[in-house]
């Protein structure tokens, strides 16, 4: 495989993005244009996340599919008051890595993965953009801060930094007005109920005893299903940590590799 990393100077953003691409061997002298998995990392990681920690570097070659890692901070994909990431990532990366890495823009080419923080920005990626991903699979996530914390997620020390991290320091800020509603690009719910047809396919994967995404997770897939979106749901025997997202993540690549074209 061929691992590059390019820094966009963000036009959206008006700061330089960092990003991981890996190209399958003979990429370049294949016949393009080319599938694509693109990867949206947890709160706390970056564009490092999946090659790394993950060891995802060599499922180029074994997919033959090009990985795209953008690193965006703990901003949640979303736009905010802050910045437009979620224009960022339609508008200004999706076109720049397909023009200039041969990518297919057909969303039959095009996969998409996100992990805890990144499994709301894929999501609601998705759904902003319905033409973009034929399979978008959202492991561990952390959708809506006004839904209730299972009390069984603050006796595990592992998830404390999330919770913290996950509530007040980033979710609250960015998702909630001053009366504690979702602002309207947090709203996935209020995004579907306006959406045009959708025939991405989504599977919502999460840890048994992941006590911080387990209700979170079945929520979103609920409220998905009940607006007609194609809904899987996959709980396995794991937490909120990377043991069970090396598992996963494995899993929602075999899951992806059905509705390759």
């Amino acid at each position: 495989m061929i691992k590059l990393q390019m820094t966009i100077a963000s036009l959206t953003l008006y700061r330089p993005v960092k990003v991981n691409i890996v190209l399958p061997y003979g990429h370049l002298a294949g016949n393009p244009p080319y599938k694509a998995l693109w990867l949206l990392h947890p709160a706390m990681e970056d564009e490092n996340f999946f090659l790394d920690k993950l060891s995802m570097l060599g499922e180029a070659d074994r997919q033959d599919i090009a990985l795209i890692s953008p690193g965006l901070g703990n901003g949640y994909f979303l736009n905010s008051c802050i910045e437009q990431q979620s224009d960022f990532l339609s508008d200004e990366l999706l076109p720049c890595i397909q023009a200039n890495f041969q990518i297919s823009s057909s969303p039959q080419d095009n996969f998409l993965i996100g992990i805890s923080m990144g499994a709301f920005g894929a999501t609601l990626w998705g759904v902003k953009k319905p033409d973009t991903f034929s399979a978008i699979a959202a492991i561990s996530g952390v959708y809506d801060p006004r839904l209730p914390l299972d009390e069984r997620a603050l006796k595990d020390r592992t998830i404390r930094p999330f919770i913290k991290i996950l509530g007040e320091k980033v979710m609250n800020r960015l998702m909630l007005d001053e009366q504690g509603q979702l602002r309207p690009g947090a709203d996935i719910e209020s995004l579907l109920m306006h959406k045009t047809p959708n025939s991405s396919r989504f599977n919502f994967m999460c840890g048994d005893r992941d006590y911080l995404s387990l209700a979170q997770t079945k929520n979103m897939a609920a409220v998905c299903q009940r607006y007609g979106l194609d809904v899987s749901t996959e709980v396995s025997p794991g937490l909120h940590n990377l043991d069970y997202w090396l598992s996963a993540v494995k899993n929602a690549i075999n899951w992806i590799s059905n509705f390759e074209s």
